[in-house]
This record gives C-alpha cells, sequence and structure tokens, in this order.
C-alpha cells in the first residue's frame, strides 16, 4: 500500500501540467479554430472582436512586444487566444468589471452522477442544480455551460447585435467551447455523505 501511495505522488507532483487545462487548453482551442478560419473569416471576426467594450484594457495593453511586432496572422491568434481566457481572466478584475461581466455558473453543467442507487434516491428532487440545455432569452446569471453558449451563439448570429455584445459573445463562445470539453465541468459526484 505504501509504494502504490509513493507512487501515485510521485506520478501526481511529477507531471503537473497533465492536470493543467486553464490557459493553455483554453488557447489551445482557440489557435485550431484560427487556423480553421479562412483569411477574411479571420480578419472579420478580429474586427469584430477589435470593438469588444475591454479591448484597450484587457487585449491591447496585454500584447506581447513580440506579438506587436509580428504580422496580422500572428497578431490574430493571440487575439483569439485571449478572448478564449478573457472570461477567467475577469474574475481577478475589480468588483465593478466582475458585476458586469463574470458569470461565475456559465463555465459548468455538471451533469449528476451518483455514488450509489441510494444516494440518487435520497437526494433526487432536493437539489437547486439547473441541468436545463435549453435556452431561452434572456441571457442571464444563472445560466449553465450549455445555456450560456447557445445564448451567446444566438448574439453572435444576430445580425442586430452591435459589435461589443457580439465581441463578449465571442469570447463566451471560444471559452466555453474549452469548458465543456473539460470533465471536471460537466459531471459532478453526489452523495449523502
Amino acid at each position: 500500500m505504501k509504494r502504490c501511495l509513493t507512487a501515485c505522488a510521485i506520478l501526481l507532483f511529477g507531471c503537473p501540467t497533465v492536470f493543467a487545462w486553464h490557459a493553455a487548453g483554453h488557447k489551445a482551442t482557440a489557435a485550431i479554430a484560427y487556423e480553421r478560419l479562412a483569411d477574411a473569416e479571420r480578419r472579420a471576426i478580429i474586427a469584430v472582436l477589435q470593438q469588444h467594450p475591454r479591448f484597450a484594457e484587457d487585449f491591447a495593453a496585454h500584447m506581447p512586444d513580440d506579438v506587436v511586432g509580428a504580422n496580422d496572422a500572428e497578431r490574430g491568434r493571440w487575439l483569439l487566444e485571449q478572448a478564449a481566457i478573457w472570461p477567467d481572466l475577469i474574475q481577478a478584475l475589480d468588483d465593478e468589471v466582475r458585476d458586469e461581466y463574470n458569470k461565475s455558473r456559465w463555465h459548468y453543467i455538471n451533469m449528476l452522477v451518483w455514488l450509489t442507487p441510494d444516494d440518487e434516491t435520497a437526494l433526487a428532487g432536493t437539489l437547486d442544480h439547473n441541468m436545463e440545455t435549453q435556452f431561452s432569452p434572456p441571457m442571464r446569471r444563472n445560466l449553465n455551460a450549455v445555456q450560456a453558449l447557445r445564448g451567446n451563439l444566438a448574439i453572435w448570429r444576430d445580425a442586430q447585435a452591435n459589435a461589443s455584445d457580439k465581441a463578449v459573445a465571442l469570447c463566451w463562445i471560444l471559452h466555453l467551447t474549452g469548458d465543456l470539453h473539460q470533465p471536471l465541468h460537466t459531471v459532478s459526484l453526489f452523495s449523502r455523505a
């Protein structure tokens, strides 16, 4: 038993990046999306993203010098990667920004997984847990990741939506696409214990 625990500890502490999705995973998702776009689509998306209400503070001000001096494609890729992590970055900003843009429940859906059938029997119907997957307007703070993704896609597709709203929606679309590929953002284990 002691050897097994030691081996597990070595694996856990020897490979910390294996457990990290966070910024690297979200940026990888955005980079893949960027590569799949035609040049005209890239330019159109970046033009919308530049209308983000916090573009100067959260994008332009953080662009590394080597990216500033790079070509349009490299700057565009970096901007899309920054957009993908923006919903996490705003969690650390001042109260006013968080109040306006942070939607902590949007990051997950947590489908129910029960430890035992007895736990399901005892707890079913007692949890305040949003498991709905359909979206109906308006956008609200208590949506789950699936609903928020659908709502932001609706904003992105809406010809009447302004560029600023579309830019914020794009950030959430990129981010939620990554979040929904993380097992710990999509299921939650429930037990009475």
